[in-house]
């Protein structure tokens, strides 16, 4: 995904943050958030399911209808997130029955606005071992937040004549 890139291309006078890479490792109870660009990361625990940390939401699916996506025949999936606080979200998704109802893509409706995700260039199999380790070199920051920040900064000094 491009951060900092608006609908009609990069925000205005600020190049985009790079491709942000997430590294999901449920055996281990982690997450990488990865910033390519930046050589930078940071860890965010996953909770138990059942230790009662974590929320459950309500989820409500409607099959909106089928379309093709990057080459594959998906069923368009209308998900309505309600959160415990009743909070409701928007989902659709793509799921391609090629790859066992796996999303495609993905487009999440918020008050802010709408993110899209799209995968491409995609390839099954088991991927190499190496493929869920952090890159050597990239800097650890202790949150997202903290890694936004210095991305931001270093884009700045970038911009600055």
């Amino acid at each position: 995904t491009k951060m900092m890139a608006s609908a009609g291309g990069e925000a205005e006078g600020m190049p985009a943050m790079g491709k942000m890479v997430t590294i999901s490792l449920p055996s281990k109870k982690m997450a990488y958030q990865i910033m390519t660009a930046m050589k930078a990361y940071c860890e965010t625990p996953i909770p138990d399911a059942d230790d009662g940390s974590a929320e459950t939401p309500k989820v409500v699916r409607k099959v909106e209808g089928k379309e093709t996506v990057e080459g594959y025949d998906c069923e368009k999936v209308r998900n309505t997130i309600t959160t415990k606080d009743g909070t409701t979200v928007e989902v659709f998704s793509w799921e391609a029955k090629k790859l066992d109802g796996i999303p495609v893509k993905t487009e999440t409706k918020t008050p802010e606005g709408t993110f899209t995700m799209t995968f491409k260039d995609i390839k099954t199999g088991k991927p190499p071992a190496s493929a869920f380790e952090i890159p050597a070199g990239f800097t650890k920051y202790n949150s997202m937040q903290e890694m936004m920040m210095q991305g931001m900064m270093k884009m700045m000094q970038q911009q600055m004549p």
